[in-house]
């Protein structure tokens, strides 16, 4: 199976209403503007992993609007 391409996300997040919907979704409810602290460290390590997630479609989203803006 191929792995997905900046385009596929683009085409996932950004060209739909809905898509953009489900990311700004995911970013509030994965610490994206809030404090991941806990201080159990699993609960801590948890919610780090959830924002990675999310910065690594926005990351790949910004790339590729970078890329495109060439």
């Amino acid at each position: 199976m191929a792995l997905a391409t900046p385009e596929d996300y683009h085409n996932t997040f950004s060209v739909s209403t809905t898509g953009r919907r489900v990311i700004k979704d995911m970013m509030q409810a994965h610490y994206f503007h809030t404090s991941t602290f806990d201080p159990d460290p699993l609960v801590l390590a948890m919610r780090e992993g959830e924002r990675n997630a999310v910065l690594r479609i926005l990351t790949i989203l910004h790339e590729r609007e970078e890329e495109l803006k060439k």
